[in-house]
């Protein structure tokens, strides 16, 4: 088995926690691969990690990367403007607001 460099097997229920720091569209596409496979999350993945975390990444939708970018701004102490601070307060508002009707049906 390979194993990734956070010490995980290189499987799809791996790489499904990465696709969700990236998103719906990524989110959708493992959990097709995972549907397809005859192991389930537990299937393998054989392609280079670097390449599957460019896949998974280039899925990402832009208000996500703007979003990170923000936090990453954040947490290495630089202060956002109050553009970004502001742009962000409003996309965590709409991810509690979507994560709230999704739970709901």
């Amino acid at each position: 088995m390979i194993m990734l460099s956070t010490g995980d097997p290189s499987t799809l229920r791996s790489y499904k926690k990465y696709a969700e720091l990236c998103g719906d569209e990524a989110i959708a596409f493992i959990q097709n691969k995972i549907n397809e496979s005859p192991n389930g999350e537990d299937e393998e993945v054989l392609a280079n990690e670097n390449q599957m975390i460019a896949l998974l990444s280039s899925m990402m939708s832009e208000n996500v990367k703007r979003r990170r970018y923000i936090e990453w701004k954040i947490k290495d102490g630089l202060k956002p403007t109050h553009a970004e601070e502001h742009m962000r307060n409003l996309m965590l508002k709409s991810q509690k607001t979507y994560q709230r009707s999704t739970h709901e049906k």
